[in-house]
């Protein structure tokens, strides 16, 4: 059955890409005795091995149905877990780097707003997804980036292209789906790190617990992810180019297959977020010439069950959610003098309770947005040997 190849291969898969950190680690001797067992003596037929293995990797994105990517008929880029680790990519946005033809660009400095950039098109002309849903809803596209941690993607799958026949019009330059992590065995993993910008650090930690049970036919993985950073002022003109930020996001995600033919899966992870830029840090938002506040609390999560009826055809029904809340601050005093030294500088623009102050209308600029995104999708495939039909029903409602 194509289920049962997909799990194997999987397997196998995992197996290919350990043996080829192994060979590019060479020098540890830790790596050597822990790969060893896989590996095939001979430096010449480690490598064949290591190609053959990858090719055997299972693919999802670019005909919506799972395929070896050697047979894929749409060429489909893929990053693993391992690969984003080594590189120490801790979020989404820094994954992002590894493929070549995709960047992530910065588009305001006070508040550090991000797109993806995809064969020269902006980040409305491509579709993110998580396991094949389009959860990045329109708020959470504006900081989202940040807020994915890679503990919970098990690959990164990249198809460059129109894809809008299969995932809306949104996809004209390209598909990006995050496949989450199915855990196979017990473990998990802690890593720290820190980058150093300008002398302020920026702090990054994230971390997985895996748990298998009943018997090898379900499994749960728990994730966190934490960074922070104070502003930093690249020019020295006053104003931040790297916001003030203070990031937490914890999950879960779990399978469960009580039978060979039937399969559930079911995610659920929770960001809450703070940063901010612009100047007069130590002063409230209102108070400083121009700010950018954002507080957000960002729910995300779905269930999909997945069936074989037989071994040509079967089917998938999901559903998935996200909901965010943000508080806000878009605005400041403008160019109104905040130096007491200054002579020019006049005390009442700085007291909100007289109207028609600078302070008094910067008090007002305070926001609240909230952003409910419900999606509902089905797939049903037919296979004839190595043809196959796909036909679905998805629905999507958002305010």
């Amino acid at each position: 059955m194509i289920t049962k190849l997909n799990k194997d291969t999987f397997r196998i898969a995992r197996a290919a890409r350990t043996l080829s950190w192994a060979a590019a680690l060479g020098g540890l001797g830790a790596a050597g005795s822990l790969f060893a067992q896989t590996a095939p003596s001979g430096g010449a037929d480690a490598d064949q091995a290591a190609v053959a293995l990858e090719r055997m990797q299972v693919v999802s994105t670019a005909t919506r149905t799972e395929r070896l990517i050697s047979e894929v008929p749409i060429r489909t880029e893929v990053v693993t877990n391992e690969g984003m680790h080594m590189r120490a990519a801790f979020n989404f946005s820094q994954a992002m780097d590894l493929f070549n033809g995709i960047r992530v660009e910065s588009t305001c400095q006070n508040c550090n707003t991000s797109e993806v950039l995809m064969q020269g098109l902006g980040g409305a002309y491509n579709q993110i997804l998580f396991d094949g849903a389009p959860l990045m809803s329109a708020l959470g596209g504006v900081y989202g980036l940040e807020q994915i941690p890679t503990a919970f993607v098990d690959r990164i799958e990249v198809v460059k292209g129109g894809s809008s026949a299969l995932y809306g019009a949104g996809a004209v330059s390209g598909v990006i789906n995050l496949i989450p992590i199915q855990p196979l065995r017990n473990g998990g993993f802690l890593q720290v790190g820190v980058d150093v910008q300008k002398s302020e650090p920026v702090w990054l930690a994230d971390g997985r617990l895996d748990r298998v049970f009943a018997e090898g036919k379900g499994g749960l993985s728990f994730v966190f992810q934490s960074s922070q950073n104070d502003p930093i002022d690249f020019n020295g003109d006053g104003y931040s180019e790297i916001t003030e930020k203070e990031l937490g996001v914890v999950g879960v995600q779990g399978w469960f297959s009580p039978t060979t033919r039937t399969r559930l899966r079911g995610n659920y992870q929770y960001t809450w977020e703070e940063r901010r830029g612009g100047n007069r840090f130590d002063q409230p938002e209102y108070l400083s010439n121009i700010a950018e506040s954002l507080q957000t609390k960002y729910h995300r999560g779905g269930l999909t069950w997945e069936q074989d009826v037989t071994q040509d055809f079967d089917f998938s029904v999901g559903y998935s959610f996200a909901y965010i809340e943000r508080d806000s601050f878009y605005g400041g005093l403008g160019d109104v003098i905040t130096d007491p030294t200054d002579p020019n500088y006049d005390p009442d623009e700085l007291d909100p309770t007289i109207a028609g102050s600078a302070a008094s209308d910067s008090y007002g600029q305070y926001g609240y947005t909230k952003d409910p995104l419900h999606y509902i999708d089905s797939q049903f495939n037919y296979r004839l040997e190595k043809h196959a039909l796909a036909f679905g029903v998805q629905y999507k409602w958002e305010k």
